[in-house]
């Protein structure tokens, strides 16, 4: 999970860098914490903008 916080950085360009977001869900929704998971849902939503 911290890696793909840390990806963010390495992106070359703002494009690559918009799929971060999903990534780092992604890590967090396989987190064995609930609180983890709870983040990792309210990000998602927040950035589809529901």
């Amino acid at each position: 999970m911290a890696e793909a916080i840390q990806d963010v950085y390495g992106c070359p360009d703002r494009k690559s860098t918009a799929k971060a977001p999903d990534r780092l869900c992604s890590w967090m929704m396989h987190s064995a914490v609930a609180k983890i998971k709870r983040v990792a849902g309210t990000l998602r939503k927040s950035v589809r903008g529901s």
